[in-house]
């Protein structure tokens, strides 16, 4: 507590203006410092895992094409997103390990109607959203088979930080066999 005091003035002459951190649920002794120091819950942020193969399913569409985007469009992508991803999952941070990261669009007719970000071979998923207007045709499911495809043996698929409140997106992950591994508060201090 005590070095964190000290350090605000440092923050203050570095222009830093609020201070974010994700700490583990069950972590209530951490959680309730954290709370003295001044931060708040912003919100809940699940890990989700799959242990097991995802199926095709019939409403599996031959026309969508799944191919990787080398240069992505960030401004049509963010246009699919029902919520804002964690600071590691975020725009900046996928483009700062670019190297580490595929993406893959759903396209149909030319045009992308879905995206995943994710780390290849490990299955760990950053970023996937399908634009509105082609949501619940089986587009989500095959880009998460494709990350399924790219993952290694040995290694499970995850969502990173989901942000708990998109019930729509939970949704999707858990009737895919998707369940939550563990679950973190994300707080933020404003200075």
């Amino acid at each position: 507590e005590s070095m964190f005091e000290m350090m605000l003035p440092t923050f203050r002459e570095a222009g830093v203006e609020q201070c974010l951190l994700e700490v583990i649920t069950t972590n209530t002794g951490a959680i309730k410092l954290y709370e003295k120091l001044g931060f708040q819950k912003v919100r809940r942020l699940a890990l989700l895992q799959c242990d097991r193969k995802i199926s095709e399913s019939d409403n599996d569409r031959p026309e969508i094409e799944i191919r990787e985007i080398k240069m992505p469009d960030w401004d049509q992508l963010r246009s699919f997103w029902d919520g804002t991803p964690s600071w590691q999952n975020s725009i900046d941070a996928v483009r700062r390990s670019q190297a580490l990261k595929q993406i893959f669009g759903a396209f149909e007719n030319g045009e992308c109607v879905g995206y995943v970000v994710f780390s290849a071979k490990f299955g760990k998923i950053a970023q996937i959203a399908v634009s509105k207007e082609h949501r619940g045709r089986g587009i989500g499911a095959a880009l998460v088979r494709a990350v399924q495809n790219e993952t290694a043996d040995g290694f499970s698929m995850q969502v990173i930080n989901i942000d708990t409140a998109l019930d729509d997106a939970m949704s999707f992950f858990i009737n895919r066999g998707f369940y939550e591994r563990l679950n973190q508060h994300e707080m933020l201090k404003t200075f």
